[in-house]
Parts: structure tokens; C-alpha cells; sequence
């Protein structure tokens, strides 16, 4: 699926590692200075170590954070906390198979990688 609304947006994850400093999710669109901080669906504090953005469907959004891996459906409007083996799992990286977008893979610290979801398994969990 084509971008088909031609606007196209720029994503920052950060993460707040001294205090005062500001970690989150960032969307810019593109021909703008203007940076937008995403709050809907995600934790007051969050640490982003890792965004990955549908190849084929750009308001589909995975991000990796220290609480787990995220899912934004609408370019970033809202976000959900995605169902994971592990409760708690920091994700330091998602990554999507080349073929088949909808197998994901996250991977922490400690392991690379720790995890194969398919999409449409996570889509059927609550």
C-alpha cells in the first residue's frame, strides 16, 4: 500500500537519560520545523530505542522501548502496547522480514534476536 495522502513524516525516538531531558516519540512532517511529541496510547516516560516503519504501509509503526514493543495503525496518531512472550521485555530493535513484513522480530540487550511474531498472530491476542 502507497503513502496515497503524499505527506510523509519524519520519526525520532528518544530516550530521557538525565534528568529534565524529554524521551519519547517524535514525528516531524517533512517541509515542516515544527517536531511534534506522539503521547496517545504510550507511558508518560519513555525510553525509544528502536522505530521501524511498514515497508509497504507507512501509518503502520512499530517502536522498542524499555516497557516492550508498541504499535501505532495510524502514523503515529495513537499507540498500543503490543501482547509479548515476554511481560516487561525491553526491545532494542524490531526488525521485519524482507518477503513478508507481517513476520517481525525484537530483539533485546542480551539476545539478538529474542523473539518471531508473526503480525497476524499479534493482531488476534488480548
Amino acid at each position: 500500500m502507497a503513502n496515497t495522502s503524499g505527506t510523509s513524516h519524519v520519526y525520532v525516538g528518544t530516550a530521557a537519560r538525565i534528568p529534565g531531558a524529554l524521551g519519547g516519540i517524535f514525528r516531524q512532517t517533512v517541509g515542516s520545523d515544527q517536531w511534534e511529541l506522539l503521547k496517545k496510547g504510550l507511558p508518560e516516560r519513555m525510553d525509544v530505542q528502536a522505530i521501524t516503519i511498514h515497508p509497504t504501509d507507512p501509518s503502520l509503526i512499530y517502536a522498542g522501548s524499555q516497557n516492550g514493543p508498541y504499535r501505532s495503525r495510524d502514523g503515529g496518531e495513537s499507540w498500543e502496547k503490543l501482547p509479548f512472550p515476554d511481560e516487561g521485555l525491553e526491545v532494542w530493535s524490531i526488525l521485519m522480514h524482507p518477503r513478508d513484513p507481517r513476520i517481525t522480530a525484537a530483539a533485546r540487550p542480551e539476545r539478538s534476536p529474542s523473539c518471531f511474531v508473526r503480525e497476524t498472530e499479534i493482531s488476534t491476542r488480548a
